[in-house]
């Protein structure tokens, strides 16, 4: 800070000091006057903060002294300036204040309208902060008749309560609890509404306060009014909250209690109620508050009508009034409206600044976006010729054990039964020689018949029967297999490679058990897993480890799944059998 603005700073705080001093001991026409001086101190040094504060100041003080239009004007001006400062607690807390004033007035949409802008800037912000907008838009609802939708405000109070700790916010919820009472009420349920009051009225904390349990005990006593007219609590349930509040000078609530007590009476004792609804227009013009004052002379017109005598001075009071309400809130409407204008203004002028510059960032990004482009057909490109040249090794590795297969079994095996069917018709005459010879022949034969069908060709066409062909050739005698339906998979979906390694694998460990397992049980589940098809086989044999076992056939099983994109996995240990999961 410089030497030149560091005295005009300490004058700011000079002038900040003596407005909290006078605002404490309630001196609040000279704590405006001081507050206006800080506002011009603050716009000549353009301390935008000071100056906030000094409009928040402003509009807090008139508002003490029911200056309703002036409070709102600064409210508004400290609301666009938090806003520039990017002070979005403190933005939506002037869009609060400036939604009870409405409310006040009996503006209840611009009421909604404030809080609800007040709740999209409360976000991310905590159930105590947001709780009064909920609470503001909850009451706008109520009053403006939209009783349902106020209802479902309240349900989503509820929900929001429940789901938070709301301890810190104790007295609030008291005033939420009581307007769900009162919404019940205009929805005529009276029952709901009077187990809601008595509840309150349980809270030790609520009869401690006696602002608050005055204002319980009479929407207790209007309830059970409502229900029943003739009941005989109502009217000293009415006058003991009167006491109370006369007690402690609870102007607002005197209006509410008169008033409460003029309908009470007008029917059967009209006298009674002349009296209650000129007190009630009394503390509404004490307190400042044109709404109050409004319904007040309504009932006045009400039952001086009825017993006959002279209106003329209400109506023109109350024509007066409302004239001037409606003054009020035309010119908080129009306030608000151009600040909405302005604000929206600027953020379509941001938008056009935005534009032009995202116009420029996208031709420098264009190139960028071109060269990734090409880099991606590329890579692209190479991965599909690799996959290609993947798949066609594949297909031929097929296609030669095919031919290998059928190679085997028309030329050795053949050619290797010939033999065994020499040996037996000429070589009689040494019977021992004979049976080794055959013996030593008909294992060579097994063998060559073994390595044909290993590598014969597998036709797909209908998978369904060749599994279960694989399965019932590979069934030992002394065996049970259990398989799950092969015809319930969706095989079609599989690629040619898929299906013969998931068949090749399966006549490996069906072998591989036959031989070494000394299994009594295979199980062979097949499985849709999303857009896998998962096969689990399992046989209850000996085991083994797979440190010590010789695993060739295995290994065999592992590297064909994954020349075809599919997994293989086994587990085994002596004594615990042998499972495996095929995934293709």
């Amino acid at each position: 800070m410089s030497e030149e603005t560091a005295p005009e700073a300490s004058v700011l705080g000079q002038l900040d000091q003596r407005i909290k001093r006078l605002a404490k001991t309630q001196q609040l026409d000279s704590a405006i006057v001081l507050s206006k001086e800080m506002a011009v101190k603050a716009k000549d040094l353009g301390d935008s903060n000071a100056l906030a504060k000094s409009h928040f100041r402003l509009g807090y003080y008139n508002k003490k002294l029911f200056n309703h239009l002036e409070a709102f004007k600064n409210y508004d001006k400290a609301h666009v300036l938090y806003t520039g400062l990017k002070d979005q607690a403190l933005a939506a807390a002037m869009l609060m204040s400036m939604a009870n004033i409405q409310k006040a007035i009996g503006d209840f949409n611009g009421a909604y309208i404030s809080a609800t802008d007040a709740l999209s800037l409360l976000e991310n912000s905590s159930v105590k902060e947001k709780f009064p907008a909920y609470h503001i838009i909850t009451v706008s609802l109520k009053e403006e008749g939209k009783t349902q939708q106020s209802l479902e405000w309240s349900d989503r109070i509820k929900k929001l309560l429940e789901q938070n700790d709301a301890a810190n916010i104790k007295s609030q919820i008291i005033n939420f609890e009581n307007t769900r009472a009162n919404i019940l009420i205009d929805l005529n349920q009276y029952d709901e509404a009077v187990t809601h009051f008595q509840k309150l009225l349980d809270d030790e904390s609520i009869v401690e306060n006696k602002k608050v349990y005055a204002m319980v005990l009479t929407n207790l006593a209007r309830v059970l009014w409502l229900k029943d007219s003739f009941n005989d609590e109502s009217e000293s349930m009415f006058m003991k909250g009167l006491k109370i509040r006369e007690a402690i000078s609870d102007v607002s609530g005197l209006i509410s209690n008169n008033i409460n007590l003029a309908k009470y009476h007008q029917e059967n004792s009209p006298a009674k109620a002349l009296q209650f609804a000129k007190a009630a227009l009394q503390y509404s013009e004490a307190l400042n508050n044109p709404v109050a004052q409004l319904e007040a002379l309504d009932l006045l017109l009400s039952i001086k009508s009825k017993i006959g005598t002279s209106v003329t001075q209400e109506v023109n009071l109350y024509s007066a009034k409302n004239k001037h309400l409606k003054l009020i809130q035309n010119k908080i409407r129009d306030i608000y409206a151009l600040t909405k204008f302005n604000s929206d203004q600027l953020e379509r002028e941001n938008l056009i600044l935005q534009a032009e510059t995202a116009k420029k960032d996208k031709q420098k990004a264009l190139i960028l976006v071109v060269l990734i482009i090409v880099v991606l057909i590329s890579s692209i490109f190479m991965i599909y010729k690799n996959a290609t040249r993947k798949r066609e090794l594949l297909e031929a590795s097929i296609k030669t054990e095919a031919k290998i297969s059928k190679k085997v079994h028309d030329e050795l095996a053949n050619d290797i039964s010939g033999v065994l069917n020499y040996v037996d018709l000429w070589y009689g005459e040494k019977e021992e020689s004979k049976e080794k010879v055959l013996t030593h022949l008909s294992s060579l034969y097994k063998k060559a018949r073994d390595i044909s069908i290993t590598h014969a060709h597998i036709d797909v066409r209908d998978y369904n029967k060749a599994l279960r062909n694989l399965i019932a050739q590979h069934h030992p005698k002394d065996m049970q297999v259990i398989t799950s339906p092969v015809n319930q998979i969706n095989w079609d979906s599989k690629s040619e490679a898929k299906k013969i390694a998931l068949y090749k694998g399966l006549q490996e460990l069906l072998v591989n058990t036959k031989k070494h397992s000394k299994a009594t049980s295979i199980s062979i589940v097949f499985k849709n897993e999303g857009k896998k098809i998962i096969t689990i086989y399992t046989d209850n044999g000996v085991g083994f480890m797979v440190t010590e076992q010789k695993l060739n056939g295995l290994n065999n099983v592992e590297t064909r799944m994954k020349e075809s994109d599919s997994s293989f996995s086994f587990e085994s240990s002596k004594g615990k059998g042998f499972r495996a999961h095929l995934v293709i």
